[in-house]
Formats: structure tokens, C-alpha cells, sequence
């Protein structure tokens, strides 16, 4: 897959993947984000949805209390974190606290770390 890069050269071309990209985004606009975190080098490898992680229900409660310490190490209120829609049996969509994206959110709820080496308990790595 060519790597799809921001922005195009007016006049040049899309090609068919950047077109359909330039279609999701602007449809879209903030509710999604590129991946991997390092999309500028590597191209748009995929889309997720922003500001929400996916959590087996049996896991649920772990998460949220991983999340709940986020910012730097100052807990919040459960209802900040604690918002979740079920959306299949056994599977939660869950918002992330303003300020967490899925990708260091996911880093937290594996290791127990984020980017940054901060610690928050034990990941379910």
C-alpha cells in the first residue's frame, strides 16, 4: 500500500486510495484519526474512531481505573471515564478522558505505561 501523505500538490492526481482517504475525512472531520502514530512517514495504514477504545466486557472495570489516572497521576471523576455503550455481547465502546488518544490509551491498558514511561498500575499485558 503507497503511503497516503497530507497534503496532495494542487494540480497532481489522487490516487485511488488518497481519494477514498479525502473522502472518509472530510466526511468524518474529528471523529476520526490516522494511524499508526507516526502516519507523516509511514502513510495512513488505517482509521479509528477518535477519543473511544474497544473493551471485552470482562475487562472493563481494569480499564477504567487504568484511565481513571491518566492525568498524571491525578485520579477523575468516574464519570469522565466511566462512559461506555455496549455494542456486541461482551464488547464495550469506551470514551477516553479529554487529552488520551486511543493509541496511548491502548499503551496504558496493555503495559500500564504511556508514551512517555509514566507508570499507572498494572496493564493487561
Amino acid at each position: 500500500m503507497q503511503p497516503a501523505q497530507e497534503p496532495r500538490e494542487e494540480g497532481v492526481a489522487p490516487t485511488r486510495q488518497q481519494a477514498q482517504l479525502d473522502l472518509l475525512l472530510r466526511g468524518y472531520r474529528e471523529e476520526v484519526a490516522r494511524g499508526p502514530e507516526n502516519w507523516q512517514e509511514t502513510g495512513v495504514e488505517y482509521l479509528y474512531r477518535a477519543n473511544h477504545i474497544l473493551v471485552r466486557e470482562e475487562h472493563i472495570e481494569r480499564v477504567r481505573g487504568l484511565l481513571r489516572q491518566h492525568r498524571e497521576g491525578e485520579a477523575q471523576r468516574a464519570e469522565d471515564v466511566a462512559a461506555d455503550v455496549p455494542l456486541v455481547a461482551g464488547l464495550r465502546r469506551v470514551r477516553l478522558p479529554e487529552g488520551l488518544d486511543p493509541p496511548n490509551a491502548l499503551r496504558v491498558v496493555r503495559t500500564g505505561r504511556d508514551r512517555d514511561g509514566r507508570v499507572y498500575g498494572d496493564g493487561l499485558g
